[in-house]
Protein backbone atom coordinates (compact mmCIF):
# COMPACT_ATOMS: atom_id res chain seq x y z
CA UNK A 1 0.00 0.00 0.00
CA UNK A 2 2.63 2.59 0.97
CA UNK A 3 4.41 1.52 -2.23
CA UNK A 4 1.50 2.75 -4.40
CA UNK A 5 1.05 5.97 -2.78
CA UNK A 6 4.33 6.71 -3.50
CA UNK A 7 3.71 5.80 -7.00
CA UNK A 8 0.79 8.34 -6.87
CA UNK A 9 2.97 10.55 -5.24
CA UNK A 10 5.17 10.74 -7.81
CA UNK A 11 3.14 10.46 -11.01
CA UNK A 12 0.49 13.20 -9.98
CA UNK A 13 1.93 15.63 -8.10
CA UNK A 14 4.93 17.31 -9.34
CA UNK A 15 7.53 18.84 -7.06
CA UNK A 16 6.02 17.14 -4.37
CA UNK A 17 7.74 13.79 -4.77
CA UNK A 18 11.56 13.18 -4.50
CA UNK A 19 13.08 13.54 -8.00
CA UNK A 20 15.33 10.08 -7.80
CA UNK A 21 11.62 8.14 -6.98
CA UNK A 22 10.39 9.89 -10.14
CA UNK A 23 13.04 8.98 -12.41
CA UNK A 24 12.58 4.92 -11.23
CA UNK A 25 9.28 4.99 -12.87
CA UNK A 26 8.43 4.98 -16.55
CA UNK A 27 5.12 4.86 -18.51
CA UNK A 28 4.75 2.42 -21.09
CA UNK A 29 4.04 4.42 -24.62
CA UNK A 30 3.79 3.63 -27.99
CA UNK A 31 6.51 1.61 -29.50
CA UNK A 32 9.28 3.29 -31.22
CA UNK A 33 10.11 1.78 -34.62
CA UNK A 34 5.75 1.62 -34.87
CA UNK A 35 3.04 3.99 -35.63
CA UNK A 36 0.58 1.69 -33.17
CA UNK A 37 -0.09 2.22 -29.39
CA UNK A 38 0.01 -0.46 -26.72
CA UNK A 39 -3.06 -1.50 -25.42
CA UNK A 40 -1.33 -0.83 -21.84
CA UNK A 41 -0.50 2.72 -22.72
CA UNK A 42 -4.20 3.75 -22.17
CA UNK A 43 -4.39 2.40 -18.95
CA UNK A 44 -1.50 4.27 -17.16
CA UNK A 45 0.80 1.08 -17.09
CA UNK A 46 4.50 0.98 -15.91
CA UNK A 47 7.15 -0.56 -17.30
CA UNK A 48 9.63 -2.51 -15.29
CA UNK A 49 12.75 -4.30 -15.90
CA UNK A 50 12.69 -8.33 -16.04
CA UNK A 51 15.18 -9.47 -13.44
CA UNK A 52 17.09 -12.31 -12.87
CA UNK A 53 17.75 -13.29 -9.45
CA UNK A 54 14.52 -13.19 -7.07
CA UNK A 55 16.16 -10.23 -4.93
CA UNK A 56 15.93 -7.76 -7.71
CA UNK A 57 12.13 -8.35 -7.59
CA UNK A 58 11.94 -6.36 -4.33
CA UNK A 59 13.82 -3.10 -5.64
CA UNK A 60 11.58 0.00 -6.03
CA UNK A 61 11.73 0.22 -9.54
CA UNK A 62 10.51 -3.96 -10.34
CA UNK A 63 8.30 -4.12 -7.22
CA UNK A 64 6.51 -0.46 -7.68
CA UNK A 65 5.69 -1.03 -11.17
CA UNK A 66 4.24 -3.95 -10.57
CA UNK A 67 2.11 -3.23 -7.77
CA UNK A 68 0.86 -0.04 -9.59
CA UNK A 69 -0.16 -2.28 -12.40
CA UNK A 70 -1.98 -4.64 -10.76
CA UNK A 71 -4.65 -2.14 -9.45
CA UNK A 72 -7.76 -1.15 -10.74
CA UNK A 73 -8.05 1.67 -13.67
CA UNK A 74 -10.28 3.36 -11.79
CA UNK A 75 -7.70 4.00 -9.12
CA UNK A 76 -5.05 4.74 -11.11
CA UNK A 77 -6.94 7.65 -12.60
CA UNK A 78 -7.78 9.62 -9.44
CA UNK A 79 -5.57 13.03 -9.16
CA UNK A 80 -7.21 13.96 -5.83
CA UNK A 81 -4.23 12.22 -3.25
CA UNK A 82 -6.89 12.05 -0.16
CA UNK A 83 -9.64 10.50 -2.63
CA UNK A 84 -6.52 7.94 -3.66
CA UNK A 85 -5.77 7.02 -0.01
CA UNK A 86 -9.20 6.21 1.15
CA UNK A 87 -10.13 4.08 -2.06
CA UNK A 88 -6.76 2.38 -1.87
CA UNK A 89 -7.57 1.41 1.88
CA UNK A 90 -11.33 0.34 0.98
CA UNK A 91 -9.62 -1.84 -1.78
CA UNK A 92 -7.05 -3.61 0.94
CA UNK A 93 -9.54 -4.09 2.54
CA UNK A 94 -11.88 -5.77 0.85
CA UNK A 95 -9.43 -8.27 -0.23
CA UNK A 96 -8.34 -8.82 3.58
Amino acid sequence: MKTCLLVHLALNSTGKAQLYISNLLESVSALPDCHTVLRSATKSHLQFQKTRLKFGECTFSVAAPKAWNHLLLHLCTITNMDTFKRRLKTLFLQIL
